[in-house]
Protein backbone atom coordinates (compact mmCIF):
# COMPACT_ATOMS: atom_id res chain seq x y z
CA UNK A 1 0.00 0.00 0.00
CA UNK A 2 2.94 2.47 0.47
CA UNK A 3 3.90 1.62 -2.94
CA UNK A 4 0.58 2.26 -4.18
CA UNK A 5 -1.59 -0.69 -3.89
CA UNK A 6 -4.72 -0.93 -3.12
CA UNK A 7 -6.88 -3.52 -1.64
CA UNK A 8 -7.53 -4.96 -4.79
CA UNK A 9 -4.14 -4.84 -6.08
CA UNK A 10 -3.33 -7.32 -3.25
CA UNK A 11 -7.13 -9.23 -3.38
CA UNK A 12 -4.74 -11.84 -5.59
CA UNK A 13 -3.70 -13.92 -2.19
CA UNK A 14 -7.18 -14.79 -2.01
CA UNK A 15 -5.97 -17.65 -4.72
CA UNK A 16 -3.48 -18.81 -2.65
CA UNK A 17 -4.45 -18.35 1.06
CA UNK A 18 -8.10 -18.64 1.12
CA UNK A 19 -10.67 -15.94 2.52
CA UNK A 20 -8.87 -15.80 5.77
CA UNK A 21 -5.93 -14.09 4.35
CA UNK A 22 -7.82 -10.22 4.15
CA UNK A 23 -8.65 -10.83 8.06
CA UNK A 24 -4.64 -11.40 8.79
CA UNK A 25 -3.99 -8.46 6.44
CA UNK A 26 -6.16 -6.26 8.01
CA UNK A 27 -5.19 -6.92 11.71
CA UNK A 28 -1.62 -6.21 10.47
CA UNK A 29 -2.50 -3.03 8.47
CA UNK A 30 -4.30 -2.05 11.96
CA UNK A 31 -1.47 -3.07 13.90
CA UNK A 32 1.18 -1.23 11.83
CA UNK A 33 -1.12 2.22 11.69
CA UNK A 34 -1.67 2.23 15.02
CA UNK A 35 2.36 2.23 16.27
CA UNK A 36 2.76 5.12 13.08
CA UNK A 37 0.10 7.34 14.29
CA UNK A 38 -2.14 7.05 11.32
CA UNK A 39 -5.64 7.09 11.29
CA UNK A 40 -7.00 6.87 7.63
CA UNK A 41 -5.49 3.77 5.90
CA UNK A 42 -5.78 6.56 2.91
CA UNK A 43 -2.83 7.97 4.62
CA UNK A 44 -0.55 4.93 3.69
CA UNK A 45 -1.73 4.47 -0.10
CA UNK A 46 1.69 6.23 -2.20
CA UNK A 47 3.57 7.37 1.06
CA UNK A 48 6.59 5.22 0.06
CA UNK A 49 6.40 7.11 -3.41
CA UNK A 50 6.13 10.87 -1.43
CA UNK A 51 8.93 9.55 0.75
CA UNK A 52 10.95 8.86 -1.94
CA UNK A 53 9.87 11.97 -3.73
CA UNK A 54 11.65 14.03 -0.78
CA UNK A 55 14.62 13.21 -1.23
CA UNK A 56 17.39 14.68 -2.46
Amino acid sequence: MLAGASLIGIGTAIGDRGQDVFRKVCEEINTWCEKEGIKNIAEMVGGMHKELASRP
